[in-house]
């Protein structure tokens, strides 16, 4: 009987921040919504930052549009919130409102080069 390896995913923030810059900068970003919903497999497809974060730890793009309550969705939101305090954005509303709007405010680019930086100094903690 062969056994398949598991993986196991590294879910500190810095960790998940620099797999979400890895996910958006090979599969493109998204504008106005966690990932392109035509496409046919929505972990390869183009995402914002909130939906790379969640595909980063484990769960669908769109994760952030349910009650998580259930899950072990913590991982995302603390990735969520390290970025919140790198950028310097208000923690008050919410993530899409945050995180969200400045995802779809800027370019592939600056959001892969910020994600690392935010990953670097996440890790350093």
């Amino acid at each position: 009987m062969t056994t398949t390896p598991q993986v196991v995913l590294d879910l500190a923030p810095g960790a998940v921040l620099a797999r979400a810059a890895d996910i958006i900068k090979a599969n493109g970003i998204a504008r106005n919504d966690y990932y392109h919903p035509d496409t046919d497999d929505p972990r390869a497809c183009p995402v914002c930052v909130l939906g790379a974060i969640a595909v980063a730890c484990g769960f669908h793009p769109d994760a952030w549009n349910h009650d998580n309550a259930d899950l072990p969705f913590n991982p995302a939101y603390a990735a969520a919130d390290a970025l919140i305090d790198y950028l310097g954005l208000d923690p008050g509303p919410a993530y899409d409102e945050t995180v969200g709007s400045w995802s779809d405010d800027n370019d592939l680019v600056r959001v892969v080069a910020e994600l690392r930086a935010a990953a670097r100094e996440a890790a350093s903690a």
